[in-house]
């Protein structure tokens, strides 16, 4: 093996965990270096990093830092490199005017609304009067969120809305520390708060029950009361806050463009459409839905889908994709 003097393996380790590499774009990263591409950032491709920065004119420490990944980027097809902060802006503008309308897509917060019933059906009173967000407070019995005593969701995040309780927020904080340590401690209130915050939220185990160790009290709060809500809808006040959200969204864009690809939709009208779908039901949730409103033949056309999804539903995804379609056709 050449000799890296300014290479160490435990330091290298973290420094790339720290960068919250999708394991697709681990894969990139494989391919470009004729290593096997598993997704896991292993002895064997560190060690091609580290001969290609040496042969690249890089420091040889093995760290993927800006300016190694951007190199490495730049060798991949368009097609399939990682979505930049422009392109990830422009589908989520498509699908957040019609998630109520925020004018403020990355600072927007859900407070546990799941478990407290806002979602839950009548959204309307005895005489037919909407019933607003802040009022609503009848549950439903049967809904996901209340059987066997219920479950907590947590605070919910941003564009995608990242839960807290399926680790989403966690993986947000973590792109925002790596990004941003001054801001995100900043924003928490001092270092103590912010590591307490990232420790719960980024806990292991989702589990089943009112709470899983994600959604613990952090100093006898929970994320979603005071104080601590009120500094998540505070966040986007930092561009670095924004910054991680479009790096997670980024990556998950990834998991429905390919599934998209896959169905033959190429266009970014039907990304849109079928990322607003993921936002609402999670990416596991949307591949269920299209597989089953396409069926096994083709060819298909992403109309298709809003047609067979729920007549609450599919108003404002033909929006959507109109919104989406104008902006392939005239920008």
């Amino acid at each position: 093996m050449p000799s890296y003097p300014r290479y160490n393996a435990d330091d290298a380790a973290r420094y790339n965990a720290r960068q919250n590499l999708s394991a697709q774009a681990v894969k990139k990263i494989q391919t470009t270096l004729d290593v096997y591409p598993s997704g896991v950032l292993d002895k064997g491709t560190l060690l091609a990093v580290l001969a290609y920065q040496d042969a690249n004119g890089f420091v040889a420490d093995g760290k993927i830092g800006p300016a190694t990944y951007d190199a490495l980027q730049a060798t991949w097809e368009p097609e399939t490199r990682v979505f930049d902060d422009a392109a990830v802006d422009r589908i989520v503008s498509f699908t957040v005017a019609f998630e109520g309308g925020s004018k403020d897509p990355y600072g927007a917060v859900n407070a546990d609304g799941e478990y407290r019933g806002l979602f839950d059906k009548p959204k309307k009173d005895a005489s037919g009067k909407r019933i607003p967000y802040k009022d609503r407070t009848n549950r439903n019995a049967n809904s996901q969120y209340h059987k066997s005593g219920g479950s907590h969701v947590g605070i919910s995040i941003g564009a995608w809305q990242h839960t807290q309780r399926s680790g989403g927020v966690g993986k947000v904080l973590k792109a925002w520390r790596a990004l941003s340590e001054a801001d995100f401690y900043a924003a928490f209130g001092g270092r103590s708060n912010a590591e307490a915050v990232y420790d719960v939220a980024t806990a292991k185990g989702g589990g089943k029950g009112l709470r899983c160790p994600r959604t613990q009290p952090v100093k006898g709060k929970d994320l979603w009361e005071d104080p601590w809500v009120s500094r998540f809808r505070k966040a986007s006040r930092y561009p670095s806050y924004a910054a991680a959200q479009r790096k997670v969204i980024g990556e998950r864009l990834y998991k429905v463009v390919e599934f998209a690809r896959d169905c033959g939709f190429t266009d970014q009208a039907s990304f849109a459409v079928l990322f607003d779908i993921a936002v609402q039901y999670g990416v596991g949730g949307m591949r269920k839905r299209v597989r089953k409103a396409l069926g096994s033949t083709g060819p298909y056309d992403v109309r298709d889908v809003i047609a067979a999804l729920p007549a609450s539903k599919r108003d404002r995804r033909y929006k959507i994709y109109r919104a989406a379609d104008r902006w392939v056709r005239y920008a």
